[in-house]
């Protein structure tokens, strides 16, 4: 970029550029739940784009960040930081200065995720893994479960069968009288009838 767009620029399209930036930044923190750094950086030197969209958007995310010291992180080897109009997330922040830096301009935050929140979001994901597990193994037993149930009533109703084919076999054989048991109950039949015949006509003789 040239040096001149610094020197001016309009008031409508600063508007819409801070209003991009802001989605972009609230976009990275809101949507990568393991990410634990951002370094948001704009090659402008108006605080409208900087500052002004780390304060904003640092206060109204749904997931907690806090700005890092950029000049605690250099260790003190800079010279050029953010305006202290936006308080103490302001002079966290860096800049790059054609006077001073030889450069075009730019602008550097570092935002690192609240550790609290990370131990939150782990415990969380902790949380949902060790209930999926128990899930699963739940499910798993309930399969073992009505497999074995299945078993025990195939295994009942085979026992069943085999007392209801025993009981059939053993009331036909009980209905059924053998050959040679019916012969002789015959004879002896025709004997008692003839052992009769002979009593009685031995009686009648008597009596004539």
């Amino acid at each position: 970029m040239e040096l001149c767009v610094h020197n001016y620029i309009e008031d409508t399209r600063l508007a819409k550029l801070t209003s991009l930036q802001e989605k972009f930044l609230k976009h990275a923190m809101n949507s990568f739940p393991k990410a634990k750094r951002i370094v948001y950086s704009t090659c402008s030197l108006f605080p409208e784009e900087n500052e002004r969209v780390i304060t904003n958007i640092v206060k109204t995310s749904r997931a907690k960040w806090r700005v890092q010291d950029v000049k605690e992180l250099l260790k003190g080897q800079w010279n050029n930081f953010g305006s202290g109009m936006y308080g103490s997330i302001g002079t966290r922040c860096m800049y790059a200065k054609p006077d001073s830096d030889f450069t075009t301009g730019f602008f550097l935050a570092v935002l690192d995720r609240d550790q609290k929140e990370l131990e939150k979001k782990e415990k969380n994901e902790n949380n949902a893994i060790n209930g999926e597990e128990k899930v699963t193994k739940n499910i798993t037993n309930a399969k073992y479960a009505s497999i074995s149930s299945n078993n025990d009533i195939k295994t009942k109703k085979i026992k069943l069968d085999e007392q209801t084919a025993l009981r059939n076999k053993t009331e036909d054989e009980n209905s059924i009288t053998p050959i040679h048991k019916r012969k002789k109950s015959s004879s002896k039949e025709v004997d008692d009838n003839l052992t009769t015949h002979v009593e009685d006509k031995t009686v009648k003789e008597t009596i004539d």
